[in-house]
């Protein structure tokens, strides 16, 4: 039943960008925009770090929904690269990752983060590259059942917000057994499912009580401190 259920997503309007979110997607004195085909990357001007972000988008959202939260990301050093996935759902490609680790060779080592389902795939991705990957980012996510990532050394981040409605929480309960005794994990007080991208409201969510912009610095911040040790 759970892929019947994607197949008819599959066939569904995805969440659109919004205006700020395509405005993200200019080059500036801070941040250079290089979009090559399913890939587009956010390298920093004044990086501190090569070690880059692989970001899985959450299902039937358009990627470029998380360039704002992304150039941030770079605007503070840490290059990144916003994956594109075939109809907008990352569970038919959870392993494109290894294609953008291709396409931009000048950076890296690697850290695999997503939204809600990219999360969940970005998870399957990490647990099958632990040669190539160095850690992981669940933002609003948890891992499949199968993902057992409890042994992992890998430094593992998890990224919730207090007034998201969309997760389902007791799953994300369960699923900590499946991760790191170490796992650091971060909750935003006051920000919501949608507001870790910039396409306007979710169905089913709750309603945020804080700016996108303050969740999306949050968001940032916690994955500079993942890439940055």
């Amino acid at each position: 039943m759970r892929w019947v259920i994607v197949v008819v997503a599959a066939g569904c309007s995805s969440y659109p960008a919004s205006d700020e979110a395509l405005k993200a997607l200019q080059s500036d004195e801070w941040v250079y925009v290089n979009q090559s085909g399913d890939f587009t990357a956010f390298l920093p001007r004044y990086p501190v770090t090569d070690r880059a972000v692989a970001f899985y988008p959450g299902a039937k959202v358009e990627p470029e929904a998380y360039a704002p939260m992304l150039n941030i990301l770079a605007q503070e050093g840490v290059p990144s690269v916003l994956v594109s996935m075939p109809s907008d759902l990352a569970v038919f490609a959870p392993k494109k990752g290894d294609k953008a680790i291709e396409e931009f060779p000048s950076i890296g080592p690697w850290v695999a983060a997503g939204h809600s389902l990219g999360g969940a795939m970005a998870a399957t991705w990490f647990s099958k590259r632990l040669d190539a990957l160095e850690g992981l980012a669940l933002i609003a996510s948890y891992p499949a059942s199968s993902v057992d990532l409890t042994e992992v050394d890998h430094p593992v981040l998890s990224i919730t917000a207090s007034n998201d409605r969309v997760l389902d929480r007791s799953k994300w309960r369960e699923r900590r057994a499946n991760l790191p005794r170490g796992t650091t994990y971060v909750e935003i007080e006051g920000g919501n499912h949608a507001g870790f991208g910039s396409y306007g409201p979710q169905d089913g969510d709750g309603q945020a009580t804080l700016c996108p912009e303050e969740q999306w610095e949050i968001t940032a911040e916690a994955l500079m401190n993942l890439v940055v040790r």
